[in-house]
Formats: structure tokens, C-alpha cells, sequence
């Protein structure tokens, strides 16, 4: 260098080492630094799709990236021993429909739902997803069976979906970049027997039924021949709690097909309970 002054020596880059979630003997000098990193990987009783991943400096505190944990916990290390800290997080074991209920009586009036110039209330949510689901239940879809959803970004349509699901329906959401083939094998791995659609996927449906027979189409649109979500709007609210599966360990509310980018489509089954945990989860921060 021009002035002969020396330079200061690099900084190190972080060393990073991955702590699975069960107990991990390690050694005092394995411990990070000041200029090293150690990542947690997601424990047991953590929603495992949320990807927790912590973050511990030497002397500091654990930081939970994840926005489902929220707060600064402090590591736990004993005889050498890292435990992840486990958030605290209360689970109820209620139904879905009670869960929603519960959690929005507070603010009933406040808007819920925007589409375009149409907005609804939590309160609004509830009802229309009661009217729904007596709806439903007078077109013979009951507790258990499989509804394939082909919907458009609609409010209503968004609503419907719940109203089946508090019902004890399994909703069935398809990969949106499925071919006509993986799409016909979604609904046969799944049991489909009935659809919640648009008029704009009538030729699609019509494809599934010549394989896979559909006991019924209901339409978030009218054409004639078709059931319409629109006629449900004025049928008195259905007891959705009594309709409400018991079980919510057990009670899959929705699967959801993967984009297959590892392989095929594969299914992913969420249940009642595991719906609630996740909104649980994510509230714990």
C-alpha cells in the first residue's frame, strides 16, 4: 500500500452448524463465537411446515426469525447440552367453526373481507358461511365427504370454502399447474365426489365426471342446469357447530396438492386441529 500502513486482518465469516432438534453433546470450544453462528433446526410441537430457524450468538440470546415465534428467547445449555427452547403455545381441542367464532367476537363489525366493491364483516363471514353450509347440506354433501374446489379469487367462493370446512367436508385444492392427467389422479387419490367451481371450468369438470363419477356440481356463478353458490344467499343459516366434526385430531379439513417439482403432485393433509395449531402458533409472537 502507497502509505505503508498496515491493514487490518480480514474478518472471519461465520461458521455455521446446524443443532438438530433432539439432545446434541457438544464440547466447550464447539460452542459459536463471537464470529460464528449456530442454526436450529424446527423441534417437536413446532408446526413443521412454518420453518422455524433461530439464530444463537455466543454470550447473546436466541433470536426466532420465524414471524410464527416473534419473541427473543434465551438458549438452554446444561452439561454441555443445547435444548431449543420451545415457545409455550396452548392448543384448544374445539372445532374449527368454534375456534373462528370465539376468536372474532371482539371485533364482529370490523371488515373481514374486501372484493372489489363488495367488502363483508366477520360478522357478515359468519352468517353467509351458515347459509352456505345449509346449502350444502340440502344438496346431500355431508361430514367426511371430499369436495374438489376449481374457484375463482372471490370472496364468496373463499367463504364457501370455509362453510364446507366447518361442516366436517374435506376440501380438496389442486395444484394450479396441474395437467388434465394429474388433475384426474388428484381426484381419484382423494375421493372426490362432489365440486365447487366456475362456469369457466365446466369442460374440465365434465372431463373428471367421464372417469370419475361426481354426484354433484355447485357453481360460484349460475348457468342453467347447475346448482348456484348465489341461491344459497337467502336459506336460513345452517347449526354449523352441530355439523362440526368432534374428532379434530382425526377430521381432515382440506388437502392440498404440491407442485411436484421432486416428483408427482403429492397430497398434503390438514386437519381441524392442525389448522388451529398454526393460527396458534403464529399467534404466540
Amino acid at each position: 500500500m502507497g502509505d505503508g500502513q498496515a491493514q487490518p486482518p480480514p474478518t472471519p465469516k461465520p461458521r455455521e452448524t446446524v443443532i438438530q432438534p433432539e439432545r446434541l453433546p457438544i464440547k466447550d470450544d464447539d460452542l459459536p463465537d463471537a464470529a460464528s453462528s449456530t442454526t436450529f433446526a424446527c423441534p417437536e410441537g413446532i408446526d413443521q411446515m412454518n420453518g422455524v430457524k433461530g439464530v444463537c450468538w455466543c454470550g447473546a440470546t436466541m433470536h426466532a426469525a420465524s414471524a410464527n415465534i416473534g419473541m427473543i428467547m434465551e438458549p438452554n445449555i446444561k452439561d454441555g447440552i443445547v435444548y431449543f427452547p420451545n415457545a409455550v403455545c396452548e392448543i384448544p381441542e374445539c372445532s374449527l367453526f368454534s375456534f373462528v367464532k370465539n376468536n372474532v367476537e371482539g371485533f364482529r363489525v370490523k371488515t373481514a373481507l374486501i372484493d372489489g366493491s363488495k367488502s363483508l364483516s366477520f360478522l357478515d363471514t359468519l352468517s353467509l358461511s351458515g347459509r352456505f353450509a345449509e346449502g350444502f347440506r340440502l344438496h346431500g354433501i355431508r361430514a367426511g365427504d371430499c369436495v374438489l374446489a376449481l374457484i375463482p379469487n372471490t370472496a364468496d367462493a373463499l367463504v364457501a370454502t370455509w362453510a364446507l370446512t366447518f361442516s366436517g367436508v374435506t376440501v380438496v385444492f389442486p395444484n394450479s399447474q396441474r395437467t388434465d392427467n394429474e388433475l384426474q389422479q388428484q381426484v381419484e387419490e382423494s375421493g372426490v365426489s362432489y365440486v365447487l367451481t366456475s362456469s369457466a371450468h365446466l369442460n374440465t369438470v365434465r372431463n373428471i365426471d367421464k372417469h370419475h363419477k361426481i354426484k354433484a356440481v355447485i357453481l360460484t356463478d349460475r348457468i342453467d342446469g347447475y346448482v348456484s353458490l348465489l341461491d344459497f344467499f337467502v336459506l336460513p343459516c345452517a347449526d354449523v357447530e352441530a355439523l362440526s366434526p368432534s374428532n379434530t385430531r382425526e377430521a381432515t379439513a382440506a388437502i392440498g396438492y404440491t407442485s411436484g417439482s421432486t416428483g408427482a403432485p403429492k397430497g398434503v393433509v390438514l386437519t381441524h386441529y392442525s389448522y388451529i395449531a398454526s393460527i396458534c402458533t403464529f399467534r404466540c409472537g
